[in-house]
């Protein structure tokens, strides 16, 4: 995950799968969120650990495999946390290294963040000595987390035979996003975002029908043709027409349609500006018609009050 980051920022890909939690460049943005990954604290069943992780101290905790990212994920949790990397040691395991050091004791704490089917969590689910910890104010955490969330793992939502886990369990969930440069094609994001529809709008024990791909952008910066395709759905043209066909339209749609809302205003005032300048023409004579009527009206009580003459008395 710190890897695709890396490659984005370096123009070695131009789209990538990037964790919740891990730092992305400046130069890309997301095409949607596309799934949760719980971040699990595996511990054994007795061992006597707070479930305020502000108060860890002194703990052996097995925090991800270097440039993981489930290492970047424990690293913005201990700064969510206020937690100094000093006050406890850390080891660079993850997987199925981190599972064999919980089980031979090595480490106090194994930190996990993967879907609940990874095959190497399979022998902590089936062992009940061992149980994801239970942490408190985990609300608070996630607010420090970037593209984190609350999510609840349910009971039985690993396995009904044997249950796992016993009862409902909050934890972190890192949502991943689909991330591409800005100068990628928009027939690319256009399939990507089809693409991401298909294979991430099922649900599953930590996501619900539909919720994905979503626009929960976070604090990254959205595609808006990704962010009308995950709201609206693909151009119904796709589904009559050959592709390239069908997207042209649609971008030239998208080009044309704010023109011709702005014309068809600008045309229903056309008759107006008309008679107003019909108005204006006589408007500009208006004193002198004025002065005109003024005249005639003048000239005629002059005729009305004019004595007859000799002539038309006889």
């Amino acid at each position: 995950q710190v890897e695709n980051a890396s490659l984005l920022a370096e123009n070695g890909a131009q789209v990538a799968l990037i964790q919740g939690g891990v730092q992305v460049p400046g130069n890309v943005e997301t095409l949607g969120a596309v799934f949760f990954e719980p971040m699990f604290f595996v511990a054994a069943r007795d061992a006597v650990i707070p479930r305020n992780p502000g108060l860890w101290r002194g703990l052996k905790i097995a925090e991800g495999g270097p440039g993981s990212g489930t290492a970047a994920a424990f690293d913005a949790f201990q700064t969510s946390v206020g937690l100094a990397k000093e006050m406890n040691e850390h080891f660079p395991l993850g997987g199925n290294d981190a599972v064999e050091a919980l089980v031979s004791g090595s480490v106090d704490i194994a930190v996990f963040v993967a879907p609940l089917n990874a095959p190497y969590l399979e022998p902590l689910y089936a062992d009940p000595e061992y149980v994801a910890l239970p942490l408190d104010y985990i609300t608070a955490v996630s607010r420090g987390m970037q593209q984190t969330d609350v999510i609840t793992v349910p009971a039985a939502g690993v396995s009904f035979d044997p249950v796992v886990p016993h009862q409902d369990v909050e934890t972190l969930g890192m949502v991943a996003h689909l991330v591409a440069r800005e100068d990628i094609h928009p027939a690319l994001v256009d399939r990507l975002v089809m693409a991401a529809r298909e294979i991430h709008s099922g649900a599953d024990a930590i996501t619900r029908s539909a919720q994905f791909p979503s626009n929960e952008a976070g604090t990254l910066p959205k595609n808006a043709h990704a962010a009308d395709l995950i709201e609206q759905g693909p151009n119904p043209l796709l589904s009559m027409l050959p592709y390239w066909i069908g997207a042209q339209i649609g971008r030239v749609a998208i080009l044309v349609l704010p023109v011709v809302f702005f014309i068809l205003p600008l045309i229903r005032t056309l008759p107006g500006l008309y008679a107003w300048q019909m108005r204006s023409r006589v408007y500009r004579h208006y004193s002198r018609i004025r002065e005109i009527d003024l005249a005639i009206h003048l000239a005629g009580s002059c005729l009305l009050y004019t004595s007859p003459s000799p002539r038309d008395r006889g």
